[in-house]
């Protein structure tokens, strides 16, 4: 069997070890207080009604020589998301969750518990922030939302 194989294998089972670790779990928390993001970015769509797509996002960016760690993630978060070359640097990798469902089921638990209580006041606001957008687009998923329920 090829080298290259069984050290894919090998990390990847270490790394179902450490996700297993409570320990690990608050590191990858204090990683992303680092490290981490949560973004809505809006987009120009056509097809929709006003024109504008909302789409909420975490992220996690890492120089090439830390993607085990981008990979943890992924892990945690039962395959979801993605990891990726960051655009513009062949260096630099991305772990990227998008989509309301996801955010809701992995990201805002694993924040409540693994980073905001470690946080600054500033980043608390920003994530309650976050889950009141998440909680709008989740209650409203099926309707055209009014501008005003945002601002």
């Amino acid at each position: 069997m090829n080298n290259s194989k069984n050290l894919g294998i090998n990390q990847q089972e270490r790394l179902y070890c450490l996700i297993k670790s409570e320990n690990y779990r608050f590191w990858l928390g204090g990683f992303v207080e680092g490290e981490g993001s949560l973004t809505v970015s809006i987009s120009v769509n056509s097809k929709l009604t006003y024109g504008l797509a909302i789409q909420p996002e975490f992220n996690v960016v890492q120089h090439e020589s830390g993607i085990e760690i981008l990979n943890s993630f992924k892990i945690l978060f039962e395959g979801s998301g993605s990891v990726y070359k960051k655009s513009g640097s062949n260096k630099v990798w991305v772990y990227s969750l998008k989509g309301r469902t996801n955010l809701i089921k992995f990201i805002i638990p694993f924040y409540t518990k693994y980073v905001i209580k470690y946080s600054s006041k500033y980043k608390f606001n920003i994530f309650k922030d976050f889950c009141y957008i998440l909680n709008v687009l989740y209650e409203n998923k099926n309707r055209t939302l009014n501008k005003s329920k945002f601002i």
